[in-house]
């Protein structure tokens, strides 16, 4: 048996001296990664990522106060961050922290839409590239093509007719009912898309009747972002880098987020009747 051996000992030698060398490599490389996912305290982890949608919910309806909309279709670690920047913020932050966002993100965003509504991809691109010239002509390109954008999605995606108009007879819209039966009583899709069931009484959708006694009968002025005062020439002071991210987060919020959150919910509910 030695003699058989003998001529592998060389070579077994080396593949030892291999394996040792990986063996070192793996505990110079991995260690320190190992030790902080040690440290970790996973139960708080759970229990922030169970909380979740229910302060999404909250940091949307804080964000939605301001006119503007966010969603989850970014990283777990981005989407967590933006949780946690608007629900600590105060009002006037607000802002800022959605500019910066949307103004960073809006190459990535742009280019998810075109990939997956292709027969849009030529207009919105080019509302995109209005946008970032960053002057107030190419605000005033953007913000009515981004509104117009937002609402056809949300005809393609419902299938139903002017889904951001009102119900006939109530308040609600048209597109949050269709929500509504889609999705039922499952909460984490209602905390997820809860900005559409209080939608017609934001500033973006608000009625000249509304506004009049809202804001004119009190002697304020109402400036915020409306769709029905850009999209029917009401207005023309619109053009503005806010407005225009404004305008594009609602565009994310409905072309992406809402068919994102649908599809998880349909496969959940498929997922419970198969049990």
């Amino acid at each position: 048996m030695g003699d058989l051996v003998e001529p592998h000992i060389p070579a077994f030698s080396d593949a030892f001296q291999r394996f040792g060398q990986w063996l070192q490599d793996v505990h110079t490389r991995y260690l320190p990664v190992m030790e902080t996912l040690v440290k970790v305290d996973w139960e708080q982890v759970q229990n922030r990522l169970k909380d979740m949608p229910k302060r999404s919910r909250i940091a949307m309806g804080i964000a939605a106060d301001q006119g503007w909309f966010f969603n989850w279709q970014d990283s777990l670690q981005n989407t967590l961050r933006l949780i946690d920047d608007i629900s600590a913020a105060r009002d006037g932050d607000i802002d800022a922290i959605l500019e910066d966002y949307y103004e960073e993100n809006i190459e990535w965003y742009t280019l998810k839409l075109c990939e997956i509504y292709p027969s849009r991809k030529t207009v919105i691109q080019a509302a995109a590239n209005a946008h970032r010239t960053g002057t107030s002509d190419g605000y005033c390109l953007s913000v009515p093509v981004f509104l117009a954008q937002a609402d056809g999605l949300f005809w393609e995606i419902s299938g139903i007719e002017s889904p951001m108009n009102k119900v006939r007879g109530g308040d609600a819209l048209v597109g949050s009912a269709w929500i509504k039966s889609k999705i039922g009583d499952d909460q984490r899709a209602n905390d997820l898309l809860s900005p559409f069931f209080q939608m017609h009484d934001s500033d973006l959708l608000i009625s000249q009747r509304t506004r009049q006694k809202k804001y004119t009968d009190r002697g304020k002025i109402f400036n915020a972002l409306n769709r029905h005062q850009v999209l029917h020439g009401e207005v023309s002071d619109y053009g503005t880098r806010i407005n225009s991210l404004k305008a594009f987060s609602l565009l994310i919020f409905i072309g992406l987020h809402l068919p994102d959150i649908l599809k998880m919910t349909h496969s959940e509910q498929n997922d419970a009747n198969e049990l």
